[in-house]
């Protein structure tokens, strides 16, 4: 339900994930996530702890992304 209702907000939202680890029951996924084509992102990264095949837990960070960065390559 809170997916469809991001999805209703947010239709034109890109998730491009950049690096996924897993180790054990553990796994995390950094990505970038834009609200629109123009938006200059969000860097976020999941964390995932699973039983069997379902998810235990779910903890996630997030950070706007600066409009300048000193990377030459960019923040991701």
């Amino acid at each position: 339900k809170g997916m469809e209702d991001n999805h209703a907000h947010f239709p034109d939202k890109i998730f491009e994930t950049k690096t996924a680890v897993s180790e054990g029951a553990l796994v995390a996924v950094h990505s970038l996530m834009r609200f629109h084509p123009a938006h200059p992102g969000v860097a976020v990264v999941h964390v995932f702890r699973f039983e069997g095949d379902k998810i235990a837990e779910f903890w996630d960070v997030a950070q706007v992304l600066p409009d300048e960065s000193p990377n030459q390559n960019g923040p991701l």
